[in-house]
């Protein structure tokens, strides 16, 4: 691969079916912004985003 990626902040929360908590989105937003203070990045200097669960 001739592409860099940077792992820079991790945002992990409690994850369950939104019948049993928030929506999705509601959960995907709180995990980002944990992700974004953890690395010390502002919003606006996001490029791209990638996502997962397991």
């Amino acid at each position: 691969m001739a592409s860099r990626v940077t792992v820079a902040g991790v945002g992990m929360i409690p994850f369950t079916t939104p019948r049993n908590s928030e929506s999705y989105d509601v959960m995907g937003e709180r995990a980002a912004r944990i992700a974004l203070a953890d690395a010390g990045v502002d919003y606006a200097l996001v490029q791209q985003a990638y996502v997962g669960y397991v």
